[in-house]
């Protein structure tokens, strides 16, 4: 965390302030953009026909074009660019480069339906390069790479399962983005808190299209450059804490991997494949208690903006 003077010194926390401002431009700027595109992608996706088809596997009756993704991911990358110089920071210029390559495996994915042990193989190399070139993790030894590589594959699967309801995937990328991005300015790391305010509100300004009534949806071309930045966001703020410490930023995205632990548990025993889409999701099971599949987003994104504002006073008190 940034240190402070002892005495008041008017210079330090006016550019301090400055800095929370500029920063929280980046956010501001990735609204308007991904607003602004995201009614451009729907339409490309109708033209290139890389739509969502009503299955049973799904709850949407439409066909729905997807690339939404796209307008959230170009969002977050201007918005990060006018916070401050991703150049300064080389894993932030990492992570963005690594969100770039997510987005087009995700899009190739959206239009053939790649098998899921291929995606899951292009997952790891997608992880491997950010972690070969951003170093190991602080705090836990020898394991520090393991453990990156394997919460940043998690993290794109699990907001990859979460993307089944109108506003789940982008409003929980919302919330923890934007937690992430108030831990990184208490913790003097603007360049990290621009980026995670710029997700933010790129995916804020998708989630206005998307909720409650779901013109377009990300894709897998959305959700997982969204899971991946996630990861990625959480293990550069964790690079100057404990691993006791560290761990707590986890805790705003405990319900994507909360789903995908229930999801795959309650398939091995029911027999059934733990890759298949379905509506066997906690979401689906909230909805039919509640009646209503909105309600049971909105409850569920208030349970992650609780955790976030946990977090974020276990980080910086």
């Amino acid at each position: 965390m940034a240190s402070r003077p002892a005495s008041l010194d008017v210079g330090y926390y006016a550019s301090t302030v400055t800095g929370i401002g500029v920063v929280s431009l980046a956010g501001v700027t990735a609204f308007v953009v991904s607003f602004l595109v995201t009614p451009v992608a729907g339409a490309l996706a109708l033209r290139w026909k890389i739509v969502a088809l009503p299955s049973s596997r799904g709850v949407h009756l439409h066909p729905t074009p997807l690339l939404g993704g796209v307008a959230v991911v170009l969002g977050s990358i201007v918005g990060s660019c006018v916070g401050t110089n991703p150049l300064a920071d080389p894993a932030v210029l990492w992570t963005l480069g690594m969100v770039v390559l997510s987005t087009i495996v995700g899009i190739v994915d959206d239009r053939v339906d790649l098998r899921w042990h291929t995606k899951l193989v292009l997952q790891i190399l997608v992880a491997t390069f950010y972690v070969a070139a951003t170093g190991p993790l602080p705090g836990f030894g020898v394991i520090g790479p393991g453990i990156a590589l394997l919460w940043l594959v998690l993290m794109m699967n699990a907001v990859n399962l979460i993307d089944n309801s109108n506003g789940l995937a982008s409003g929980t990328a919302c919330v923890a983005a934007g937690v992430l991005g108030v831990i990184a300015i208490g913790g003097d790391q603007p360049h990290v808190a621009a980026l995670a305010l710029a997700v933010c509100g790129a995916s804020g300004g998708f989630f206005v299209h998307n909720f409650p009534r779901g013109s377009i949806f990300l894709g897998d071309g959305g959700s997982l450059p969204l899971g991946f930045v996630l990861g990625a966001l959480s293990l550069q703020i964790a690079t100057d804490r404990a691993a006791s410490s560290a761990l707590t930023l986890a805790l705003p995205l405990a319900y994507p991997v909360f789903d995908l632990a229930f999801v795959v548990v309650w398939r091995l025993r029911s027999g059934e494949s733990i890759v298949r889409g379905g509506t066997d999701h906690t979401v689906h099971y909230l909805a039919r208690h509640l009646r209503s599949l909105r309600m049971a987003v909105v409850l569920l994104l208030g349970v992650t903006a609780a955790l976030g504002v946990a977090t974020a006073v276990l980080e910086l008190a």
